[in-house]
């Protein structure tokens, strides 16, 4: 079973630098945290914060290719977690026909965001990966993000965890 997801946020990890993007299962109350890294973390939050650039990234070039052929980018689906490294399915669409390709769950996400398509989780991703509970209000929101400056990627994890 696929749950329906959207970007709630992408971030530093301020203790190593390094960058995640979170998911948010809708409806539902899970996040989805992904380490991912500094140039697909700058792509997805350029395009959530409708940042125009003089010259397309590579992901704006992949989309126009894409478009170009006469496909469209239908949706992703990050479906499956092994050895603490996440997958992720790009599926285009032409005329009633689908195509399946292999993706890192950050360069699905940064095409989906420009394609303005839907994202999904595998439900068994959901459960196994690092997640958290979505924080309901503004303050919440606010303590979640102060929360993260202080954790470390190893505090998520019991065996299976959350790179790509």
């Amino acid at each position: 079973m696929v749950k329906e997801s959207k970007v709630f946020t992408v971030l530093m990890w301020p203790s190593s630098g390094s960058y995640i993007v979170v998911l948010e299962e809708i409806p539902g109350v899970r996040l989805l945290l992904i380490w991912i890294g500094k140039s697909e973390a700058e792509a997805i939050a350029l395009k959530l914060q409708k940042t125009e650039l003089p010259r397309p990234l590579t992901h704006d070039l992949l989309k126009t290719l894409i478009d170009k052929v006469g496909y469209r980018l239908d949706r992703v689906i990050i479906n499956d977690l092994r050895n603490d490294t996440y997958y992720a399915k790009v599926i285009l669409r032409n005329d009633g026909r689908e195509i399946e390709i292999d993706s890192r769950p950050s360069d699905a996400i940064a095409l989906a965001v420009r394609s303005e398509s839907k994202i999904y989780i595998e439900e068994s991703v959901l459960e196994r990966g690092a997640t958290v509970n979505k924080p309901i209000t503004q303050s919440e929101v606010n303590q979640f993000k102060e929360k993260l400056k202080d954790l470390r990627p190893e505090d998520f994890f019991s065996g299976e965890g959350g790179k790509e």
